[in-house]
């Protein structure tokens, strides 16, 4: 149970994902395949990872497609976000030309 508490991501880490990818409720919503409610709900459990597990993995799934990289607690710090590296290569290569 430890294990899956800790792939799950808080509310908290939710809105910041979403803010950082400029989404709206509705867009998260779309891209995850769920309603607007479950998103509000799922944001509004704050630090707690509450809500269903698989219902956390959709969310989870569609803001780590948009970008979002999810950082653990560790001794420096709580969790977070962060946007990750962009993959360069398609820009790099037309530039080329």
């Amino acid at each position: 149970m430890q294990e899956e508490t800790a792939d799950r991501i808080t509310g908290t880490q939710l809105r910041a994902a979403r803010a950082l990818l400029g989404w709206s409720q509705q867009e998260l919503a779309d891209r995850a395949e769920t309603s607007v409610p479950t998103v509000k709900r799922a944001e509004a459990q704050g630090n707690d990872p509450g809500g269903s597990a698989r219902t956390n993995a959709k969310l989870r799934a569609a803001v780590e497609a948009g970008g979002v990289v999810f950082i653990g607690s560790d001794a420096d710090g709580g969790r977070g976000v962060r946007l990750g590296v962009r993959d360069r290569t398609r820009r790099s290569a037309r530039r080329k030309r």
